[in-house]
């Protein structure tokens, strides 16, 4: 298993929430976690590559979180220091989802991408 808190660490450093904010997150955070560690790669060191799997984590757990707060589910709100905005848009779900992508893309020699493909049977093209 991930470190949880590092998870969550990485997860605060892109959602710039407080440490007592974040709690509420913390579900989704080990969740993003279970799921970076079940891709890891069979013979890969966990522990050896804990920071880098914890990143993309917490970047998983990020692109989680904004389309929860773009859905609107639970009023929702970003804070940066002073500053809170509502209804997050598409447009913050598109910058999570290029801050997940790269953070994947980094581990990319650990996980396994469960990448698959449609495949025509009987020499069939589609």
């Amino acid at each position: 298993m991930l470190d949880i808190e590092q998870v969550v660490l990485e997860f605060i450093l892109l959602t710039s929430m407080d440490k007592t904010e974040s709690e509420r997150w913390r579900p989704l955070c080990r969740a993003a976690a279970g799921d970076i560690a079940r891709r890891v790669k069979e013979g890969m060191n966990l522990y050896a590559n804990m920071k880098r799997l914890c990143e993309a984590a917490g970047a998983l757990a990020y692109y989680r979180f904004q389309l929860i707060a773009a859905s609107g589910e639970g009023g929702m709100k970003f804070k940066a220091g002073d500053v809170t905005v509502g209804g997050l848009t598409v447009s913050g779900i598109k910058l999570a989802a290029m801050v997940r992508d790269e953070a994947l893309f980094a581990v990319r020699d650990l996980i396994d991408e469960g990448a698959f493909a449609f495949v025509p049977c009987g020499g069939e093209t589609p």
